[in-house]
């Protein structure tokens, strides 16, 4: 009753006030039962594949506020069923600016952006390797002007011992009317010991033909908090990012500094919670 009353309270709080960007990761006590390593190459909208290891139905929302004066937002559902699981993370973010003249004044015109993700991911878990894809309809809209594209995601997975490796392309269709997405190949390895997570992801974007790598590492202190940094080595929009996630229960807080976006330095604070009943690992056999 208390999970689900919380849940309650989260989706109102939603209605509401909250929106977000990006699934969080729900701290279980042994760090290797993570959901979704927040921050990792495994993410929902990284690599589809990720998120076949879940282990329980969660849902999460997160908001993102950058300098540039735009926001993200959005709603992170992941529900495993036997072999499957399927995720979708609607996402919305906007911009309102006012233009200035010559002289620094601002005038009476305004530059209006915004835009919709909706993602719908599926997965296949077989032993320890997993394949996935992700369907997204994404839309945007520019003062008066609007245009829409729909593309597809694949990815897989295989996890070992304490070693996961994966990889993905995003973006594989579709271009919208003034430009195309970026077409990225990404692929990624974590490591677990104990308490301790450490990661590296390698992304190239096939479009401008530029490289990114990013080194990360999360570390769960006391069973409840985990503190989590990493750095992305990239010629534009690079640098460190950081946070912590703190849990309670089924539920779990998050913070992260994003000092490496394409859309500059933001600020992301989330909420996670858990709810039904543990997936079976037998079915995943």
């Amino acid at each position: 009753m208390k999970r689900y009353c919380f849940l309650l309270i989260v989706l109102i709080f939603f209605v509401f006030e909250c929106y977000a960007s990006g699934t969080s990761n729900l701290m279980m006590n042994d760090i290797q039962e993570n959901l979704l390593p927040s921050d990792s190459p495994f993410e929902l909208l990284d690599n589809p594949a990720g998120i076949a290891f879940s282990k329980y139905p969660v849902i999460s929302f997160m908001h993102h506020v950058y300098l540039q004066e735009m926001s993200i937002d959005s709603l992170n559902l992941i529900y495993p069923f036997r072999n499957f699981t399927f995720g979708a993370a609607p996402t919305y973010f906007r911009r309102e600016q006012m233009l200035q003249d010559e002289y620094g004044n601002n005038n009476a015109r305004s530059f209006n952006y915004s835009g919709l993700i909706l993602p719908f991911a599926a997965s296949y878990l077989v032993n320890n390797f997993s394949i996935g894809s992700t369907v997204k309809y994404y839309s945007e809209e520019i003062n008066d002007y609007a245009t829409s594209i729909t593309t597809i995601d694949i990815g897989s997975v295989l996890q070992f011992n304490k070693i996961r490796l994966g990889v993905s392309g995003l973006n594989l269709t579709g271009k919208l009317d003034y430009y195309q997405l970026p077409r990225t190949f990404k692929s990624g390895v974590e490591f677990t010991h104990g308490n301790y997570v450490v990661s590296t992801e390698y992304d190239r974007n096939l479009l401008d033909e530029t490289d990114s790598i990013c080194l990360g590492s999360r570390i769960l202190i006391a069973k409840m908090l985990c503190v989590k940094y990493n750095y992305k080595f990239k010629e534009d929009n690079g640098g460190l990012s950081g946070g912590l996630e703190l849990k309670m229960d089924d539920y779990a807080v998050d913070y992260t500094y994003l000092g490496a976006s394409d859309f500059g330095i933001a600020h992301r604070a989330g909420i996670s919670v858990l709810f039904g009943f543990k997936r079976d690992n037998s079915a995943n056999k």
